[in-house]
């Protein structure tokens, strides 16, 4: 019994790893979508944004999911006969959650290069903008709407239990997560749009701060962390962009004492 067990952790352990590899594998290899003939509201470059989005997501998320899997696996399927499809079944909840996320961020990246607030690449092209984004998901990061969402993702095992009966109880408990998860790390996320939607290093980075968020045991020093870093940045640019900036009034004047 017990080496049947290990080795049904080892099974999830390596399926999970798996997907984020290849997840990461396609970001590595792909093309970044760029907008055709048809506009930036054509089916194909559409298709092609949600894919990357999606991807981007299961490969970013997936680590961060993983010991909530392995705790929704020990305590509804312990040893028990189809215990995969059951698990697959709570994968799939969640990542549905994380797929019309996705969609709402493929639809908006659309909007923005359509406006002129992003550019082809997915980077916004007005500092003002990036700032005040930075500052919001610094803001967020304090808030009691952030703390609330977190403390759920810290301690699934309550809506995990909650849902035991039911043809669909995986399922759902995948869906639950799923929701707080998007609630807690979405902001952070689209802060891709500073950084670049298809710049590695900064998806990394990310990827690198959800994780450590999720996974510490005392997650409260990371998100106030993590909402100084962002409200640093957004002073920074903000300093740098935005057009009534104390110095921008002196630039001249220290532009004329360098000359003279």
């Amino acid at each position: 019994m017990i080496a049947g067990l290990r080795r049904q952790r080892a099974i999830v352990i390596a399926a999970l790893a798996l997907l984020t590899l290849l997840g990461w594998w396609y970001l590595r290899a792909a093309p970044m979508a760029m907008p055709g003939a048809g506009g930036v509201w054509a089916r194909g470059y559409l298709l092609a944004s949600f894919l990357i989005w999606f991807v981007m997501m299961v490969a970013m998320m997936t680590p961060s999911v993983a010991p909530v899997v392995l705790l929704h696996d020990r305590v509804m399927h312990r040893g028990q006969p189809g215990w995969h499809r059951r698990t697959l079944a709570f994968l799939l909840g969640y990542f549905i959650v994380w797929a019309a996320f996705s969609a709402a961020a493929t639809l908006a990246q659309s909007a923005l290069i359509r406006s002129g607030v992003i550019d082809a690449m997915g980077v916004i092209s007005d500092g003002r903008v990036a700032a005040l984004l930075l500052l919001a998901v610094a803001i967020y990061q304090w808030s009691a709407a952030k703390t609330a969402c977190l403390d759920r993702c810290h301690s699934p095992l309550a809506f995990i239990v909650r849902r035991r009966r039911g043809p669909l109880r995986d399922l759902r408990a995948g869906l639950a997560h799923g929701s707080w998860c998007v609630a807690c790390c979405g902001a952070l996320m689209l802060l891709l749009f500073v950084g670049g939607v298809m710049n590695l290093a900064w998806v990394a980075g990310i990827t690198i701060a959800v994780t450590i968020e999720k996974l510490v045991p005392r997650p409260r020093p990371v998100r106030i962390a993590i909402g100084i870093s962002a409200l640093i940045g957004a002073a920074w640019i903000g300093w740098r962009a935005w057009p009534l900036m104390p110095h921008q009034a002196f630039m001249p004047w220290l532009e004329w004492l360098v000359s003279a």
